[in-house]
């Protein structure tokens, strides 16, 4: 009972107080509320770029190469980026590299499967390492045999039902 009638004078005290001095409270309160905002958006923020490819095998061992490359004609590449030789040139030359790939992303490509044309389909264009470093789940086919010819694709499930109607029909149709 003397517990509860605490918290109670307390509150009244408090509630009075910033009635008493309106905008001195104002001013507090939006101080703290936009501190916490803050600090929120700066964990969630934080945890967000933590986690990036995390469900990969071995995840901690994957790097990823950022260029800063400067041209003579001003022309510059910022980003994670390199020239087609470098995957190759790592493994060779550095011990600690087990085993290197090569991507190139296009955002717009055209396909034809059968007589439908697809355009604006998201390619990635990889070397057979692929599946090696990053860990997928198949739900048909073999990750060692997916890109072991040239002109192979690897299909998201919503591409195969896109295309084939359904991941199973897709497996049938091309194997």
């Amino acid at each position: 009972l003397k517990t509860t009638t605490m918290i109670k004078n307390f509150l009244i005290t408090a509630i009075r107080a910033l009635m008493r001095r309106k905008m001195h409270s104002f001013i507090n309160i939006l101080g703290l509320t936009i501190g916490m905002a803050a600090t929120l958006l700066i964990i969630s923020y934080i945890y967000h770029e933590l986690s990036y490819d995390k469900f990969h095998k071995n995840y901690d061992h994957i790097y990823r190469i950022y260029s800063d490359i400067s041209l003579p004609n001003g022309n510059g590449v910022n980003g994670p980026a390199t020239l087609g030789n470098v995957a190759p040139k790592l493994q060779d030359q550095l011990p600690s590299v087990k085993k290197a790939v090569r991507m190139t992303s296009y955002r717009r490509a055209d396909m034809q499967v059968e007589e439908h044309r697809y355009t604006s389909v998201k390619f990635i264009w990889a070397d057979t390492t692929f599946f090696d470093i990053f860990s997928f789940n198949f739900i048909h086919g073999n990750p060692q045999l997916a890109l072991a010819n040239p002109f192979q694709a690897v299909l998201t499930e919503e591409m195969a039902i896109k295309m084939f109607g359904s991941a199973d029909e897709a497996y049938e149709k091309t194997y």
